[in-house]
């Protein structure tokens, strides 16, 4: 197995702090591997959001400019919190109540 080795990293942030974007990107065989890492302070820790493959090196660095911008920050971190809203909704006592499960 060939250990893999980060040959760039690239970091961005979505406004006031809500959302830090880091990007790495590794070569694997004749390929390389983008990957956008995000972390929601006061994490301190990032976590995998996607990965791609791409055979060039400027191609790489692109999708990685790209997801950097603020624009899709703010878009994932908008889908994040809907996310949370709905599914906050969805198992609420409320909701819950409405159903039997037991049936």
């Amino acid at each position: 197995m060939t250990k893999s080795k980060v040959i760039e990293q690239q970091h961005s942030v979505y406004s006031e702090v809500k959302l830090v974007g880091m990007t790495q990107i590794e070569r694997k065989g004749d390929d390389f591997v983008a990957t956008l890492l995000l972390r929601y302070p006061p994490e301190e820790r990032y976590n995998r959001h996607t990965s791609v493959y791409r055979s060039k090196w400027s191609d790489a660095r692109k999708w990685c400019s790209e997801q950097l911008q603020e624009e899709n920050l703010q878009k994932l971190y908008e889908i994040e919190e809907l996310t949370k809203t709905a599914m906050a909704s969805f198992y609420s006592q409320e909701n819950r109540s409405k159903y039997d499960y037991n049936e």
